[in-house]
């Protein structure tokens, strides 16, 4: 074979998939380098196994961003902030999920243990979010009993809640 033909071969090896390529971008418009919302998730789950939760909440939010009701993004987010101590974003998205998966135990019990943090955490919280943590947990315990510790996170609030009233039943005397 010439030194012309293989030349000319390895150019239609090489060129033919680049022009189908390029042109596939064209015409469906979308930019090169682009990620889609489960490229973003891959991505937050690898950086979350090496344990670069900053950056792995950043890639689930850009799947979050493209595609909204991204179930595995959204609970993936949910345990980056559990875990960077941000239990009010965690909780945030607990309750999105439960929006999704009204169901699911798992997203009423971590939603309410995701508001005891937060309630712990800043040594306060108001009575609403007192009554919905135990309503929440009673709610997973509901759909599946058993989950580990919600007696001790329940009586944690009802002491809660009972010193919250006695409070204002003091103060109104």
């Amino acid at each position: 074979m010439s030194k012309v033909k293989k030349l000319i071969y390895l150019a239609m090896i090489f060129l033919v998939p680049a022009i189908v390529f390029a042109a596939a971008f064209i015409v469906y418009k979308v930019p090169l380098g682009s990620l889609s919302a489960d490229d973003y998730y891959n991505q937050g789950n690898t950086l979350y196994a090496k344990g670069f939760y900053e950056e792995a909440g950043d890639a689930y939010e850009k799947a979050l961003a493209i595609k909204p009701g991204f179930e595995g993004a959204m609970k993936n987010a949910a345990y980056v902030y559990n875990k960077a101590g941000e239990y009010q974003r965690a909780a945030d998205k607990f309750s999105k999920l439960i929006n999704i998966q009204p169901d699911n135990p798992s997203y009423h019990y971590d939603y309410a243990v995701n508001m005891v943090l937060n309630i712990k955490k800043n040594n306060a919280g108001t009575i609403e979010e007192v009554e919905q943590a135990i309503a929440e947990f009673k709610r997973s315990n509901t759909i599946q009993e058993g989950y580990e510790k919600v007696k001790e996170n329940l009586a944690f609030l009802e002491e809660m809640k009972e010193q919250y009233y006695s409070k204002i039943a003091g103060t109104t005397r």
